[in-house]
């Protein structure tokens, strides 16, 4: 099954840097990324990811929270080594929603159409607030 992510705007309409990014996402292969099947400037189609957003989960604890934040972390160095002169490769769009938890306890990003080269200082920006998310996901759950 797949799943099509159509993009709220048209990426052609984008500077040559912010057309690239789906590209070196594919060369990746990293774990939390699903099975990109085809994209081009207007959709990105990808394998459907079985489990529940990460928002729907009864994951509360410390050691959870660690888990999901270690995967991200991960994830997002992964990408932050890719660069684009100097514009590093970046997912802004990281939260509870589109973190999906599947059967088998592993962690996948969807929503992947806000990946894009960025400056360094909008790297930080969005880091500093996917990861405010992520862990106001789980104070807010009382974790323990």
């Amino acid at each position: 099954m797949l799943r099509e992510k159509i993009f709220k705007d048209n990426r052609s309409a984008y500077p040559t840097e912010h057309q690239l990014p789906i590209y070196n996402l594919l060369t990746l292969n990293h774990s939390m990324v699903p099975k990109i099947v085809e994209y081009n400037d207007k959709k990105i189609i990808y394998e459907y990811v079985e489990g529940i957003p990460l928002k729907e989960t009864d994951m509360k604890s410390v050691e959870d929270m660690m888990w999901v934040l270690s995967k991200c972390m991960d994830f997002m160095n992964t990408l932050t080594r890719v660069k684009n002169k100097d514009l590093f490769l970046f997912a802004e769009d990281i939260h509870s929603l589109n973190l999906i938890v599947t059967p088998d306890k592993q962690l996948k990003i969807i929503d992947l159409d806000q990946i894009g080269f960025y400056q360094k200082k909008d790297v930080y920006r969005y880091l500093n607030r996917n990861y405010f998310y992520i862990v106001d996901f789980f104070r807010c759950r009382n974790y323990s």
